[in-house]
């Protein structure tokens, strides 16, 4: 039996017997990692951490798929446009540096609901990932956040699918080449202006905004710019330094984010001719 195998096996055993003693032993708000927290907040930390523990150990593979399964009408599929007005690529430079890795259709959600007609304005959403897990549907447990933004602001939210670094193929500039499909879908397709459409990104999700917009303005500057970019928490320092500084935080003992996940990101999305 594997170590992979026995780990899994040991993680969904004791689970039951952790989550009544997490229950008890947060009762006390002294035995919070923060006091200030609720006792639902402290228990629920503790099982996204041992979630997230056991997916990194795994090397789970959140499925991918372009079948609106569960999610029905509020997916799509958003095919990359390899030109825009006037011939211009759309796909140049740093996103065309690496043969094997090209523009592919792409999912995505809508949040909450699909529109009844075309939107007028539209915020693009970008998950958490480390890029190496979750997604944009709802069955991911991603969708907290994209639903709470459209409740603020009143906006439609399309949060995508965009490609994980989890083989050869998919590693830098897979996801960033899936972020422009679904920004030139937006303006070309769907028509919708650039001072009209947002783009929101969580961790990854903002360094994944971070390298489309600097795409945009270093390398290709026809496409034009949107409205703003709201990056929450955003992943911007991917070096082995930051990630051996991540353990010296002082809230790293209350984070539900370790060094192996941040280790397993950086090492599946940077290719080695960028280290």
């Amino acid at each position: 039996m594997s170590a992979s195998t026995l780990f899994a096996a040991y993680t969904l055993l004791t689970l039951p017997v952790r989550l009544v003693t997490w229950w008890l032993w947060y009762i006390p708000r002294s035995n919070r990692p923060n006091p200030a927290w609720s006792w639902k907040t402290a228990v629920t930390l503790q099982f996204i951490a041992t979630n997230i523990r056991y997916r990194v150990a795994m090397r789970y593979r959140t499925p991918k798929s372009l079948q609106p399964g569960a999610d029905g009408d509020r997916f799509i599929v958003l095919n990359p446009q390899l030109t825009i007005s006037d011939g211009l690529a759309v796909y140049k430079e740093t996103l065309n540096s690496m043969p094997a890795i090209q523009p592919v259709p792409i999912g995505a959600v809508w949040y909450p609901i699909t529109p009844s007609q075309t939107p007028r304005r539209l915020i693009i959403h970008f998950h958490p990932s480390a890029f190496v897990l979750f997604g944009p549907r709802s069955a991911d447990g991603c969708g907290w956040g994209p639903t709470k933004f459209s409740e603020l602001t009143g906006w439609p939210i399309l949060s995508i699918q965009y490609r994980l670094s989890l083989d050869a193929d998919k590693t830098f500039p897979a996801a960033v080449q899936d972020a422009i499909t679904a920004y030139v879908y937006a303006l070309e397709t769907l028509k919708i202006p650039p001072t009209q459409i947002v783009l929101s990104g969580e961790s990854a999700g903002g360094n994944l905004i971070l390298a489309m917009l600097r795409y945009i303005i270093t390398e290709n500057q026809k496409i034009p710019l949107p409205r703003c970019a709201p990056l929450w928490s955003p992943w911007v320092d991917m070096t082995q330094k930051a990630l051996t500084n991540i353990v010296k935080n002082r809230n790293y003992q209350s984070d539900y984010l370790e060094y192996d996940l941040g280790s397993w990101g950086t090492s599946s999305y940077i290719p080695p001719w960028l280290v």
